[in-house]
Protein backbone atom coordinates (compact mmCIF):
# COMPACT_ATOMS: atom_id res chain seq x y z
CA UNK A 1 0.00 0.00 0.00
CA UNK A 2 2.84 2.42 0.87
CA UNK A 3 4.47 1.20 -2.10
CA UNK A 4 1.11 2.19 -4.27
CA UNK A 5 1.16 5.83 -2.56
CA UNK A 6 4.65 6.49 -3.67
CA UNK A 7 4.17 5.42 -7.09
CA UNK A 8 1.57 7.37 -7.50
CA UNK A 9 3.18 10.30 -5.75
CA UNK A 10 5.84 10.09 -8.39
CA UNK A 11 3.82 9.63 -11.32
CA UNK A 12 2.00 12.99 -10.49
CA UNK A 13 5.25 14.43 -9.76
CA UNK A 14 6.70 13.68 -13.18
CA UNK A 15 3.55 15.18 -14.86
CA UNK A 16 3.93 18.20 -12.83
CA UNK A 17 7.70 18.73 -14.06
CA UNK A 18 7.25 17.77 -17.27
CA UNK A 19 4.30 20.47 -17.76
CA UNK A 20 6.55 23.28 -15.95
CA UNK A 21 9.92 22.04 -16.86
CA UNK A 22 11.70 23.03 -13.80
CA UNK A 23 13.25 20.75 -11.71
CA UNK A 24 12.19 20.65 -7.78
CA UNK A 25 12.74 18.57 -4.44
CA UNK A 26 9.60 18.72 -1.85
CA UNK A 27 8.08 21.45 -3.39
CA UNK A 28 8.09 23.33 -6.79
CA UNK A 29 11.21 25.79 -6.07
CA UNK A 30 14.68 25.36 -6.85
CA UNK A 31 15.64 26.58 -3.77
CA UNK A 32 13.71 24.10 -1.40
CA UNK A 33 16.75 21.57 -3.28
CA UNK A 34 18.94 22.39 -0.17
CA UNK A 35 16.20 21.06 2.49
CA UNK A 36 16.85 17.47 0.98
CA UNK A 37 20.79 17.78 0.84
CA UNK A 38 20.91 18.74 4.79
CA UNK A 39 18.49 16.15 5.73
CA UNK A 40 20.70 13.60 3.82
CA UNK A 41 24.15 14.94 5.28
CA UNK A 42 24.56 12.60 8.04
CA UNK A 43 24.09 9.31 6.30
CA UNK A 44 25.27 10.55 2.64
CA UNK A 45 27.80 8.20 2.49
CA UNK A 46 26.60 5.08 4.08
CA UNK A 47 23.57 5.44 1.68
CA UNK A 48 25.90 5.69 -1.74
CA UNK A 49 28.51 3.24 0.18
CA UNK A 50 25.13 0.25 0.40
CA UNK A 51 24.28 0.70 -3.37
CA UNK A 52 26.84 -1.18 -5.72
CA UNK A 53 25.51 0.77 -8.64
CA UNK A 54 26.44 4.00 -7.22
CA UNK A 55 29.63 2.60 -6.36
CA UNK A 56 30.60 1.20 -9.73
CA UNK A 57 29.45 4.48 -10.95
CA UNK A 58 31.52 7.10 -9.05
CA UNK A 59 34.23 4.94 -9.45
CA UNK A 60 34.51 4.69 -13.15
CA UNK A 61 33.51 8.10 -13.66
CA UNK A 62 36.55 9.25 -11.60
CA UNK A 63 38.89 6.30 -13.28
CA UNK A 64 38.15 7.99 -16.41
CA UNK A 65 38.56 11.67 -15.24
CA UNK A 66 41.78 10.91 -13.43
CA UNK A 67 42.91 8.88 -16.87
CA UNK A 68 42.43 11.82 -19.12
CA UNK A 69 43.67 14.59 -16.79
CA UNK A 70 46.88 12.37 -15.92
CA UNK A 71 47.65 13.17 -19.44
CA UNK A 72 46.54 16.88 -19.80
CA UNK A 73 48.46 18.00 -16.67
CA UNK A 74 50.82 15.65 -15.22
CA UNK A 75 53.68 17.29 -13.25
CA UNK A 76 51.93 20.68 -13.37
CA UNK A 77 51.06 22.74 -10.44
CA UNK A 78 46.91 23.96 -10.12
CA UNK A 79 44.41 25.42 -8.70
CA UNK A 80 41.19 23.35 -8.21
CA UNK A 81 37.69 23.92 -7.60
CA UNK A 82 34.72 21.11 -6.94
CA UNK A 83 31.37 22.59 -7.19
CA UNK A 84 28.75 20.10 -5.36
CA UNK A 85 31.01 18.60 -3.31
CA UNK A 86 28.48 16.83 -0.81
CA UNK A 87 29.97 15.40 2.17
CA UNK A 88 33.37 15.72 0.74
CA UNK A 89 34.80 12.52 0.97
CA UNK A 90 34.66 12.05 -2.98
CA UNK A 91 36.37 14.80 -3.26
CA UNK A 92 39.30 14.34 -1.24
CA UNK A 93 39.84 11.12 -2.65
CA UNK A 94 39.50 12.36 -5.94
CA UNK A 95 42.07 15.17 -5.28
CA UNK A 96 44.29 12.21 -3.63
CA UNK A 97 44.41 10.56 -6.58
CA UNK A 98 44.73 14.11 -8.99
CA UNK A 99 48.12 14.41 -6.48
CA UNK A 100 49.75 11.55 -7.09
CA UNK A 101 50.64 13.07 -10.76
CA UNK A 102 50.53 16.98 -10.10
CA UNK A 103 50.47 19.40 -7.41
CA UNK A 104 47.61 21.16 -5.77
CA UNK A 105 48.52 24.93 -4.71
CA UNK A 106 45.04 25.29 -4.23
CA UNK A 107 42.11 23.48 -3.26
CA UNK A 108 38.57 24.84 -2.86
CA UNK A 109 35.21 23.63 -3.06
CA UNK A 110 30.87 24.41 -2.49
CA UNK A 111 27.96 22.67 -1.98
CA UNK A 112 24.74 24.33 -1.94
CA UNK A 113 23.50 22.21 1.26
CA UNK A 114 24.81 24.19 4.29
CA UNK A 115 24.75 20.87 6.15
CA UNK A 116 26.73 18.90 3.45
CA UNK A 117 29.31 22.46 3.73
CA UNK A 118 29.55 21.54 7.49
CA UNK A 119 30.57 17.94 6.72
CA UNK A 120 32.85 18.94 4.67
CA UNK A 121 34.81 21.16 6.41
CA UNK A 122 35.41 18.80 8.92
CA UNK A 123 37.25 16.66 5.89
CA UNK A 124 39.06 18.90 3.84
CA UNK A 125 39.68 21.66 6.30
CA UNK A 126 37.04 24.60 6.83
CA UNK A 127 38.22 27.35 4.90
CA UNK A 128 38.37 25.61 2.05
CA UNK A 129 34.80 24.68 1.80
CA UNK A 130 31.51 27.27 1.79
CA UNK A 131 28.41 27.29 0.85
CA UNK A 132 27.78 27.82 -2.77
CA UNK A 133 25.55 28.48 -5.61
CA UNK A 134 26.30 26.88 -9.22
CA UNK A 135 24.59 29.59 -11.00
CA UNK A 136 25.96 32.38 -8.96
CA UNK A 137 29.65 31.39 -8.66
CA UNK A 138 32.11 34.13 -7.08
CA UNK A 139 35.16 32.83 -8.84
CA UNK A 140 36.89 34.85 -12.34
CA UNK A 141 39.40 32.37 -13.94
CA UNK A 142 40.88 31.57 -10.90
CA UNK A 143 41.23 27.45 -11.60
CA UNK A 144 42.99 24.92 -13.76
CA UNK A 145 40.67 22.16 -12.93
CA UNK A 146 36.95 22.33 -12.25
CA UNK A 147 34.82 19.21 -11.42
CA UNK A 148 31.22 18.78 -11.08
CA UNK A 149 30.12 15.75 -10.57
CA UNK A 150 27.14 13.61 -9.16
CA UNK A 151 25.14 14.45 -11.79
CA UNK A 152 24.45 18.28 -10.15
CA UNK A 153 23.82 20.36 -13.18
CA UNK A 154 20.91 17.85 -13.18
CA UNK A 155 19.24 19.41 -10.77
CA UNK A 156 18.50 22.80 -12.27
CA UNK A 157 15.68 24.29 -13.52
CA UNK A 158 15.90 24.21 -17.30
CA UNK A 159 16.15 27.82 -17.70
CA UNK A 160 19.34 28.24 -15.57
CA UNK A 161 21.62 25.12 -17.05
CA UNK A 162 22.98 27.19 -19.85
CA UNK A 163 23.70 30.28 -17.17
CA UNK A 164 25.50 27.22 -14.93
CA UNK A 165 27.34 26.14 -17.69
CA UNK A 166 28.61 29.67 -18.47
CA UNK A 167 29.58 29.90 -15.01
CA UNK A 168 31.76 26.75 -14.61
CA UNK A 169 33.40 27.96 -17.43
CA UNK A 170 34.09 31.44 -15.95
CA UNK A 171 35.95 29.52 -13.14
CA UNK A 172 38.35 28.25 -15.42
CA UNK A 173 41.37 30.28 -16.38
CA UNK A 174 42.33 29.94 -20.55
CA UNK A 175 42.97 26.15 -21.61
CA UNK A 176 41.18 25.15 -18.04
CA UNK A 177 39.88 21.75 -17.78
CA UNK A 178 35.62 21.27 -16.44
CA UNK A 179 34.97 17.60 -15.61
CA UNK A 180 31.26 16.75 -15.38
CA UNK A 181 28.79 13.99 -15.32
CA UNK A 182 25.01 13.70 -16.14
CA UNK A 183 22.50 11.14 -16.34
CA UNK A 184 21.56 10.23 -20.04
CA UNK A 185 18.50 9.98 -21.43
CA UNK A 186 18.97 6.21 -22.06
CA UNK A 187 16.30 4.35 -24.01
CA UNK A 188 16.93 0.91 -22.04
CA UNK A 189 16.31 3.17 -18.70
CA UNK A 190 13.09 4.50 -20.23
CA UNK A 191 11.89 1.05 -21.68
CA UNK A 192 12.69 -0.32 -18.17
CA UNK A 193 10.94 2.06 -16.56
CA UNK A 194 8.34 2.75 -18.90
CA UNK A 195 9.29 6.60 -19.72
CA UNK A 196 8.21 8.52 -22.64
CA UNK A 197 4.33 6.77 -22.15
CA UNK A 198 2.57 9.92 -21.59
CA UNK A 199 0.04 8.63 -18.97
CA UNK A 200 3.08 6.64 -16.84
CA UNK A 201 6.36 8.50 -16.72
CA UNK A 202 7.47 11.34 -19.14
CA UNK A 203 9.24 13.64 -19.54
CA UNK A 204 13.10 14.81 -19.26
CA UNK A 205 13.67 13.90 -15.57
CA UNK A 206 13.57 11.29 -13.23
CA UNK A 207 12.09 11.85 -9.30
CA UNK A 208 12.99 9.50 -6.90
CA UNK A 209 13.01 9.33 -2.91
CA UNK A 210 15.56 8.32 -0.90
CA UNK A 211 15.70 5.98 2.40
CA UNK A 212 17.67 6.05 5.42
CA UNK A 213 17.69 2.92 7.43
CA UNK A 214 14.36 1.19 5.14
CA UNK A 215 12.41 4.61 5.54
CA UNK A 216 11.90 7.41 3.00
CA UNK A 217 13.87 10.56 3.57
CA UNK A 218 11.35 13.31 5.10
CA UNK A 219 11.14 17.08 5.47
CA UNK A 220 9.65 19.13 9.01
CA UNK A 221 6.09 17.97 8.12
CA UNK A 222 6.98 14.21 8.05
CA UNK A 223 6.64 14.46 3.89
CA UNK A 224 9.16 12.32 1.92
CA UNK A 225 11.43 14.36 0.25
CA UNK A 226 11.20 14.27 -3.62
CA UNK A 227 14.31 14.65 -4.98
CA UNK A 228 15.16 15.27 -9.29
CA UNK A 229 17.59 14.72 -11.88
CA UNK A 230 17.18 16.10 -15.02
CA UNK A 231 18.16 13.51 -18.33
CA UNK A 232 20.59 14.95 -21.13
CA UNK A 233 21.20 13.53 -24.47
CA UNK A 234 24.99 13.72 -25.42
CA UNK A 235 24.01 16.57 -27.82
CA UNK A 236 22.64 18.78 -25.32
CA UNK A 237 25.29 18.76 -23.35
CA UNK A 238 27.68 19.72 -26.22
CA UNK A 239 25.23 22.19 -27.02
CA UNK A 240 25.37 23.74 -23.53
CA UNK A 241 29.43 23.22 -23.32
CA UNK A 242 29.90 25.21 -26.53
CA UNK A 243 27.82 27.55 -25.70
CA UNK A 244 29.96 27.87 -22.55
CA UNK A 245 33.11 28.60 -24.76
CA UNK A 246 34.39 24.83 -23.56
CA UNK A 247 35.63 22.35 -26.51
CA UNK A 248 35.33 18.43 -25.51
CA UNK A 249 38.70 16.84 -25.06
CA UNK A 250 36.94 13.27 -24.20
CA UNK A 251 33.90 11.94 -23.43
CA UNK A 252 32.70 8.08 -22.01
CA UNK A 253 29.07 6.81 -21.17
CA UNK A 254 29.37 5.26 -17.59
CA UNK A 255 26.74 1.90 -18.23
CA UNK A 256 25.18 0.50 -15.17
CA UNK A 257 26.00 -2.83 -13.11
CA UNK A 258 22.99 -4.66 -15.01
CA UNK A 259 22.23 -2.62 -18.44
CA UNK A 260 18.45 -1.06 -18.02
CA UNK A 261 18.04 -2.14 -14.59
CA UNK A 262 19.98 1.98 -13.44
CA UNK A 263 20.73 5.11 -15.12
CA UNK A 264 23.47 5.30 -17.53
CA UNK A 265 25.88 8.15 -16.80
CA UNK A 266 27.60 10.50 -19.08
CA UNK A 267 31.24 12.05 -18.20
CA UNK A 268 32.84 14.78 -20.34
CA UNK A 269 36.42 16.54 -20.24
CA UNK A 270 36.16 20.18 -21.30
CA UNK A 271 38.63 22.49 -22.21
CA UNK A 272 38.35 25.81 -22.17
CA UNK A 273 39.32 27.47 -25.34
CA UNK A 274 42.04 30.52 -25.02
Amino acid sequence: MITDTYNKELNRLRTIIESNRVAFTDVAHIQQLQVGYDRRADNYSKESQRRQDKIHQTTSTDRFFLEELRGLISGKRIAYLDVGCADGRRTKRFSNKLEEFCKIDRHYAIDYSREMVAQAQGILGHSNVAWGNITDLPFQAEFNIVTCMYGVIGHLPEDLIQQAFNNLSQTLVDGGILCIDVLERDQEFHKQYHYNEVNVNHGKYVAYFVKVGGSPLTNGKNQPIVFTMRMFTPGEIKTYSTNAGLRPVADKEIYPVERGIDEMEYALVLKKEC
